[in-house]
C-alpha cells in the first residue's frame, strides 16, 4: 500500500510539473511530464487520474495545432469519463472535440461532437452549458450556409442566456444573429439584433466597472449634483429676490400714493402740519432709495455666482482636455510609427475627449512591437483603463523582457486581473480586446496573438484574415466558469509589400451607410478597401479610410472609438 501511495503522490508531481510547463507554453516539456504522470497512473489503474492527465494532453496538442493527436487523447479521457458516469466531464470533453475539428474546419464533425454534447446538457439540465452548445452549433451552420438551422439554434442558445441571466451569452447571440440576418440582406433585423448587442454590451459595462472607476465617477456626478443643487438655490434666491423687489416697488408706489393722497387731504385739511407731512414724505422717499441699492447689490452678488459657476464648469472642461493631453503625451504616435516603418499609418478618431482605444508601439532590437487595444466602454472610465494597460505593456516587454505575443497576452492577462482586484470582485468584468503583433524586418516575420481582434495581411490584395481568440483581457467570466484562458501564438512569413492592419471594433461595427443607417462597415468593406487601393500610398490608403468613414457616418452620431493600424513592408 506505501509503495502504491508513494507511485500516486509521484503521478501527481509530474502532472503538476507538466501543469506549470503548459501556463508557460513550453508544450515539448508540458507533454514529456504529463506523459510520465500517465504511464504511473495507468500502471496502478487510477482512472480518475488517467481522464484528467489524459486530457491535459489533448489540451497541448490542441494548443500546438496537432489536432489529430488532440482528439486521440480527449477521446481516451471520454471513455474513462463514460465508464466512471461522469456525464458533465463527457459534455466538456464532447465540446473541445468539436472546438478541435473546426479548427481543422471539419464543421460537420464539429457539429456531431456539439450535438453529442447537447444532448447529454439537455438530459441533466446544464442550462449553462447547453446554452454554449447550441451558440457553437448556431455558428457552424451560419459558417456552412445553413442560414435557417443557424437562426433556429442560435434562438434557442440566445433564449436559454436570457432565462439564466447568462448575459455575455445574451451579447455574443444578438451579434451572431445580427451578423446572419445582414448576411441575407434582411437589414431590419439585422439593426434590431445589433441595437441588442450594442445595448447589451454597454449594459456589461455598466454593471461591471470596477471599484476604483466607480468612485472616480460617483465622485464627478456628486459634485455634479452639488454644482446643480447650488445653481437652482441661487436661481431660487433671485427669484425671491425678483418677488422681493417687484413687492418692495409695488409697496413703494402704494405708499407713494397713500402719502400723496393723505397729503392733499392734510393740505386741504390741515394746513398746519404741512411741514410735518413733507418730512414724512422724505423720510419715505430714503428708504424707497435705501431699497433699490440693496436690490442691486444683491443683483451684483449674483452676478458674482454666476461668474463662480462659469469659473467651475470651465475647470472640469480644462481638466478633462488635460487628461487628453496627458494620454496623447504618453501614447505613440503616427511619427513614432512613420519613424520605424515609412509606409505606415494611423486612423484613429475618438468618440469622446479622451479615448479608450490606444496604439500600442515599442522596439527591442531588430523586433517592433505594435498593437492596437480596445478598452472596455467609453470618456473617462475607458481611459483610466488605457492607461492601465499602456504600463501594463510597457512593464512586460521592456522591464520584465518578455517578447512572445502570447505570453505577453497572457502576462497583461493577468497584471488586468491583479491591478483591478478581479480575482476578489467576481462582479467585475472590466479589461480589454487587442491585436498584438511582433514584427521583424530583417526575418521578414510577424508574430500575432489576439483577444477577439483580427489581422489582416494582403498580398498583391489577397488577404489572409488570422482571427484572434474568443475571449477577452481581463475579468472573471471565462475563468469562473472553470475555463483556462491561455492566447494562441500565430507566426507569418511577410514578403516586400505585403500590407498589415490591425483595428478596433469602432470601425467595422459603426452603423451608416444608408437612410436608415441599419448596416455596419463591416470587416468586408475593410478589406475591400485595402484591395482597391493595393498600389496606393499607405498616407493615400489612410485618407480614403478617413474620408469613406465620415461618408458612412453622414449626420448620424459616432457609435464608438475607432482606431486603424496599417503598415507596409518595404
Amino acid at each position: 500500500y506505501d509503495i502504491i501511495g508513494e507511485k500516486s503522490r509521484m503521478g501527481l508531481s509530474f502532472q503538476n510539473i507538466g501543469t506549470i510547463y503548459h501556463e508557460q507554453t513550453k508544450y515539448s516539456l508540458a507533454l514529456e511530464h504529463y506523459k510520465k504522470a500517465l504511464i504511473i497512473f495507468e500502471k496502478y489503474r487510477d482512472k480518475h487520474k488517467i481522464a484528467v492527465t489524459s486530457s491535459n494532453i489533448g489540451a497541448v496538442y490542441a494548443n500546438i495545432g496537432e489536432n489529430e493527436l488532440a482528439n486521440t487523447y480527449y477521446i481516451k479521457s471520454l471513455e474513462i469519463k463514460k465508464e466512471l458516469g461522469d456525464k458533465v466531464g463527457q459534455a466538456y470533453t464532447f465540446n473541445n472535440i468539436g472546438k478541435s475539428y473546426a479548427m481543422q474546419d471539419k464543421n460537420e464533425k464539429a457539429i456531431e461532437f456539439h450535438m453529442k454534447a447537447l444532448n447529454i446538457q439537455m438530459s441533466i439540465s446544464d442550462k449553462s452549458g447547453e446554452s454554449f452548445s447550441l451558440m457553437s452549433i448556431g455558428n457552424l451552420n451560419f459558417k456552412q450556409g445553413e442560414i435557417t438551422l443557424a437562426l433556429e439554434y442560435l434562438k434557442r442558445s440566445l433564449k436559454l442566456s436570457l432565462e439564466i441571466g447568462a448575459k455575455k451569452e445574451v451579447q455574443l447571440s444578438y451579434r451572431s444573429i445580427s451578423l446572419i440576418y445582414d448576411r441575407i440582406n434582411d437589414y431590419q433585423n439585422a439593426y434590431k439584433y445589433h441595437k441588442l448587442y450594442t445595448g447589451t454590451k454597454d449594459s456589461l459595462f455598466n454593471e461591471t466597472s470596477s471599484k476604483q472607476l466607480t468612485e472616480m465617477q460617483t465622485k464627478y456626478e456628486t459634485e455634479k449634483k452639488e454644482n446643480e443643487i447650488n445653481l437652482l438655490t441661487k436661481e431660487k434666491e433671485i427669484q425671491d429676490l425678483e418677488i422681493n423687489k417687484n413687492k418692495t416697488v409695488q409697496v413703494a408706489l402704494i405708499s407713494v400714493l397713500v402719502l400723496v393722497s393723505l397729503l392733499g387731504f392734510l393740505i386741504h385739511n390741515r394746513y398746519r402740519i404741512k411741514t410735518k407731512s413733507n418730512e414724512l414724505l422724505s423720510e419715505k422717499n430714503n428708504e424707497l432709495e435705501q431699497s433699490r441699492e440693496e436690490i442691486r447689490a444683491q443683483n451684483v452678488e449674483l452676478g458674482q455666482i454666476n461668474q463662480l459657476l462659469d469659473n467651475k464648469n470651465k475647470n472640469i472642461t480644462n481638466s478633462i482636455n488635460y487628461a487628453q493631453r496627458i494620454q496623447e503625451t504618453i501614447m505613440p504616435t503616427k511619427k513614432n510609427l512613420e519613424r520605424i516603418f515609412p509606409e505606415s499609418f494611423i486612423f484613429f478618431k475618438a468618440k469622446d475627449v479622451v479615448s479608450g482605444d490606444f496604439p500600442f508601439i515599442a522596439q527591442v532590437g531588430d523586433d517592433i512591437f505594435v498593437s492596437a487595444v480596445d478598452c472596455t466602454g467609453h470618456g473617462v472610465p475607458e481611459a483610466m483603463m488605457s492607461m492601465i494597460g499602456y504600463f501594463l505593456l510597457n512593464d512586460i516587454i521592456n522591464g520584465r523582457n518578455i517578447h512572445q505575443p502570447d505570453v505577453i497576452l497572457n502576462e497583461l492577462h493577468k497584471g488586468v486581473l491583479t491591478t483591478l482586484n478581479q480575482k476578489e470582485n467576481l462582479e467585475s468584468r472590466d479589461g480589454m480586446d487587442i491585436a498584438f503583433c511582433k514584427i521583424n524586418t530583417k526575418k521578414m516575420t510577424v508574430d500575432y496573438a489576439g483577444a477577439h481582434r483580427p489581422l489582416l495581411v494582403s498580398n498583391n490584395g489577397d488577404i489572409k484574415e488570422i482571427r484572434g481568440d474568443r475571449f477577452p483581457l481581463g475579468g472573471t467570466f471565462y475563468s469562473s466558469r472553470g475555463k483556462d484562458i491561455k492566447f494562441t501564438n500565430h507566426s507569418i512569413s511577410l514578403n516586400k509589400g505585403d500590407t498589415i492592419l490591425l483595428y478596433s471594433d469602432g470601425l467595422p461595427d459603426q452603423q451608416g451607410g444608408s437612410k436608415e443607417k441599419s448596416k455596419s462597415f463591416g470587416n468586408r468593406q475593410i478589406k475591400k478597401i485595402v484591395t482597391e487601393n493595393k498600389n496606393k500610398k499607405m498616407a493615400d490608403m489612410h485618407k480614403i479610410f478617413q474620408e469613406r468613414f465620415d461618408v458612412w457616418c453622414g449626420k448620424g452620431n459616432q457609435l464608438d472609438d475607432v482606431l486603424l493600424i496599417g503598415i507596409r513592408m518595404t
